[in-house]
């Protein structure tokens, strides 16, 4: 359902775009995953989608002397893991990817029902 959702509305975009005489890659679609199901969220990243809107950004923001003091501990680690529950499981993946990109590290995303199934033997102590 969700890869049907997504396909017709990439068409909307491409026939608005088409419209207004700009090039539909001009366009980014952002899913927006607020309280939708961990499944749903998946199932558009699976079919491609890759920018998902949150409002939790405020939240992130209030933390930042927290984030910070976290990212200084993980400094000098070779493998990060992402665990997320929910919607936040979306961002897990997305967040993992993006460390990837830019640190070249090993980093993976797990769904936190997941961890029982194998993942969390490969967290060191």
């Amino acid at each position: 359902m969700v890869e049907k959702n997504i396909s017709e509305v990439k068409k909307r975009i491409s026939e608005a775009a088409k419209a207004a005489g700009r090039n539909e890659n001009e366009v980014t679609l952002i899913a927006v995953s607020k309280t939708k199901p961990v499944e749903m969220i998946k199932e558009a990243y699976d079919t491609g989608i890759r920018d998902f809107g949150e409002n939790k950004v405020q939240e992130i923001l209030d933390g930042k002397e927290t984030i910070q003091k976290f990212a200084a501990q993980q400094f000098n680690k070779d493998k990060i893991f992402y665990i997320g529950r929910q919607f936040d499981s979306a961002t897990s993946l997305e967040s993992a990817l993006k460390l990837k990109e830019v640190s070249y590290m090993h980093s993976e995303a797990f769904a936190a029902g997941e961890l029982k199934h194998g993942p969390i033997a490969l967290i060191d102590p």
